[in-house]
């Protein structure tokens, strides 16, 4: 399949799906499946969703939803609003659920954990903080997230968030560190 659109970008989803981003469109390499776009400037992240929603995640927040059979545009929201859209503009990592998903948007300084609960169309704030999340797992019913200074563990069933700073080493000595990816 040759491609004579220039490509600006590449995404994968979770299901390893390459996506190709042209200046108005988004390209499913494995389907040959085009979706014609708004606006492509500032997207960040995509995901799909159950396979039937691909969501498309931008720099300021915005989140826009396209029916990934037909490429209709369903819906469009923002996660947040005024400060927010300077201060977590630099990143985007997700993680699905069987209900949505969790974003981590990251800025200069700081990050933000967010869920968004699909069938509401709704985001909440899980936590904010100084340090940089760099990425999250699910272990056991509890979301661990990594971050620039150690990890973070929050328990969706509680909402309690417990932040370990150090490592402990199998003989036991504690080791301060920057947490750049976590796995189960």
């Amino acid at each position: 399949r040759f491609m004579k659109e220039k490509v600006y970008d590449l995404f994968v989803d979770s299901e390893g799906d390459v996506w190709l981003r042209g200046q108005k469109f988004l390209r499913n390499v494995r389907l040959n499946q085009q979706i014609t776009l708004d606006d492509t400037h500032q997207l960040q992240d995509l995901e799909v969703y159950k396979g039937k929603e691909l969501f498309l995640f931008h720099g300021d927040g915005l989140l826009v939803c396209y029916d990934v059979k037909t490429g209709n545009k369903r819906y469009q929201n923002r996660a947040y609003e005024g400060e927010r859209i300077q201060k977590y503009n630099r990143s985007s990592v997700i993680l699905l659920d069987d209900k949505g998903f969790f974003q981590i948007r990251n800025g200069e300084e700081g990050a933000i954990l967010m869920y968004y609960q699909a069938k509401s169309r709704q985001w909440s704030i899980v936590m904010e903080t100084e340090d940089r999340l760099n990425g999250m797992a699910f272990h056991e019913g509890e979301l661990f997230i990594a971050s620039s200074k150690g990890y973070y563990v929050y328990s969706p069933h509680t909402g309690n968030i417990v932040h370990e700073e150090q490592l402990r080493l199998v003989y036991g000595r504690e080791l301060e560190t920057d947490v750049t990816a976590i796995e189960f």
